[in-house]
């Protein structure tokens, strides 16, 4: 719309014949966006007459004229929905937008891309009943292999077209690959270099581009078959190493498959945990080792774990020896042990007595701590303005 149509668009809204007063629009400051939405400025409530009209959520709904300055400034928005309501589905699979392929079962999430219409009728294609909804989203399982036409319907009996219809496809198929792979330490003992077999597994053949390598080390990617590959690590470290699935033939593409690699001449043994606690206290270990490929855990209490970084519970208080293992028959020295000290104790318990008892008026009283002996930290709270934080069990006057 040309800015001069506005003007007599809003002319006629707000024209020296309106109740507000002469309210007019402030010509040259109309403005249009990408979707064909009118803005239009205007002077408003200029005569100081009755109280101009405004929506929810303004800044302000003070008459600003009354306060001395002589008119308002307004916004008006104006759209126009001549299209009516629209229909616009998407498909999404595992959070995947735009995927409408999968393994069976195949759980699906649809989406109204559009989202203007009142209520929603939606078809999966696949026998099951027609359901209808008021939200433009909706989810649904196909059990069986197919080929299956989705249908959604979005209604709005107040648009000029009452319904629109759109379409997708969501194929579900039966052939998943199965990933998997081995990472091999090659000779001799003090190198970084790796072969990576491909383990995988399906029930039709792999391309000779179906892989995507990524070696975690920043190095490029690499794409293969099934045949093993080889990868030379610059420097010790941890590395994330990615074998990724990306051959659309299947129907778990795209999929991927991460194994942790610890790299390192020497297997060194070591974690991190908070030393202490108090009980019961479920601690944590981190395990730091550079390389390894299996983990031994001995908490010191009985309780053991072969998990890479392990959690343990201690209900009772008292010090116990944690021993990490760390094996790697790739190293030169194949395994590394080492050990912390944690400390659970028992949860403190405030006490204190006082003296005089009872106190006596105007004579000074006498504030004993009586804590239990684990406790380190003290907040003495007076019962007035007064507090004294400290670190000594000092007797209080």
């Amino acid at each position: 719309m040309k800015k001069d149509a506005a003007a007599q668009l809003y002319g006629s809204f707000f024209g020296e014949t309106n109740s507000y007063g002469t309210d007019h629009v402030d010509g040259g400051t109309s403005r249009f966006d990408q979707n064909g939405i009118i803005y239009q400025a205007i002077c408003a409530n200029c005569g100081k007459e009755g109280t101009f009209p405004t929506t929810p959520g303004v800044r302000s709904t003070t008459n600003r004229a009354n306060e001395g300055s002589e008119c308002n400034l307004a916004l008006v928005k104006i759209a126009f929905n001549l299209a009516g309501v629209k229909a616009g589905v998407l498909p999404s699979i595992d959070g995947v937008v735009r995927d409408s392929t999968g393994c069976v079962p195949l759980t699906v999430d649809f989406t109204d891309t559009i989202k203007n219409a009142v209520s929603y009728e939606w078809n999966f294609g696949d026998g099951t009943p027609q359901i209808k909804t008021t939200v433009p989203n909706s989810s649904h399982t196909y059990n069986s292999v197919g080929t299956y036409k989705v249908m959604l319907v979005a209604v709005d009996s107040n648009t000029c077209n009452i319904r629109d219809t759109s379409y997708v496809h969501v194929i579900v198929r039966d052939n998943k690959a199965v990933l998997r792979f081995n990472p091999v330490k090659l000779n001799p003992c003090d190198s970084f270099k790796y072969r990576f077999d491909n383990l995988s597994t399906a029930p039709i053949p792999f391309g000779n581009n179906s892989f995507t390598w990524d070696f975690g080390d920043g190095s490029p990617r690499m794409v293969t078959g099934t045949a093993s590959v080889f990868h030379n690590y610059n420097a010790p470290g941890t590395f994330n190493v990615k074998l990724i699935f990306s051959d659309t033939s299947f129907c778990n593409s795209p999929d991927s498959v991460t194994v942790q690699l610890r790299v390192a001449a020497l297997v060194k043994a070591q974690f991190t945990t908070d030393p202490a606690g108090c009980a019961p206290y479920n601690a944590a270990f981190t395990n730091t080792s550079l390389a390894g490929q299996t983990f031994q855990w001995d908490f010191g209490d009985g309780g053991t774990s072969t998990d890479i970084n392990a959690t343990h519970l201690y209900p009772v208080a008292g010090t116990y020896t944690v021993t990490l293992i760390a094996n790697d028959s790739a190293t030169c020295n194949k395994t590394d042990t080492t050990k912390l000290t944690l400390i659970v104790q028992d949860k403190p318990k405030a006490d204190f007595a006082f003296s005089p008892d009872p106190p006596v008026e105007n004579t000074s009283t006498t504030l004993t701590n009586l804590s239990s002996p684990e406790a380190v930290r003290f907040l003495w709270k007076f019962g007035d303005v007064d507090t004294l934080a400290t670190t000594s069990r000092l007797t209080v006057s």
